[in-house]
This record gives C-alpha cells, structure tokens and sequence, in this order.
C-alpha cells in the first residue's frame, strides 16, 4: 500500500496501536525542501500558508526526520529512508538496493517497469508528479 504525504507521527500512533506481528515495512521518501517548495508553488492546491511557507515546511520534516530516527532504532528491520534526488538520478541501483532491504526480489517486471517508467523524456517537465 503506498501513503503519501503522511507526516511520521501518524506512523508512529499506527505502530502503537497495531499488533507486532503485522508485517508492516515503511518507506520514508524524503526530499531537499528546495524542490519541494519549488513543486508546491507550480501546485493550484498549495497556494496558501501553512503549505507553501518554507519555515513550516523545514520544520515538519524536522520532526518527520527525528521521529523516524526514533522508529528506526526501536524497529530497524521496518522503516527505510531514501532520496528522492538519489532515487530520481538512478532509480534502478535505488530500487535494487530497497528491494534488497525490504526482501522483495527484483524481476525483470520490475526493471521493464523502470525503464518504461523513469526516462527522462517523460519526467523532465512533469512538475504533476514531484
């Protein structure tokens, strides 16, 4: 299942509140508040503050960041951080390397998908999909 946009808190109140034994795994995918701010003012959604306030924004990832630390260190084999800028500059080693720590096996599925999928011909304008 993929959740986007939910600040860590959230993560941690699920956490608390499910059963150990769920195999729950977290990508937390984290990107330079320059870019984010530059994708929110091309957004007609986030015109207004708190969204597009930079002070704000650097605070919650602040707090997004020393709240998955925390998760980390308690539950290490479930949370994972990656780069959006690492991610977007080369999505196969990127993916490789999650599907390593997340136990998924990379198929030929997955790479066809990647190739078809990441180019940069179809991302290099998009500012839709930040």
């Amino acid at each position: 299942m993929k959740v986007a946009r939910l600040h860590m808190k959230h993560i941690e109140q699920l956490m608390s509140t499910v059963k150990n034994d769920l195999n729950l795994k977290v990508v937390f995918l984290v990107r330079d508040p320059r870019g984010i701010y530059s994708s929110r003012k091309a957004m007609d959604w986030c015109v207004n503050t708190p969204c597009i306030d930079v002070q704000n924004l650097c605070n919650e990832m602040r707090v997004d960041l020393k709240v998955f630390r925390r998760l980390k260190q308690s539950n290490p084999n479930q949370f994972n951080l990656i780069k959006y800028e690492d991610l977007s500059s080369n999505p196969e080693r990127e993916t490789r390397i999650l599907f390593k720590q997340l136990q998924i096996p990379y198929t030929k599925t997955v790479q066809r998908f990647l190739e078809t999928h990441t180019s940069e011909k179809i991302h290099s304008n998009d500012v839709d999909n930040p």
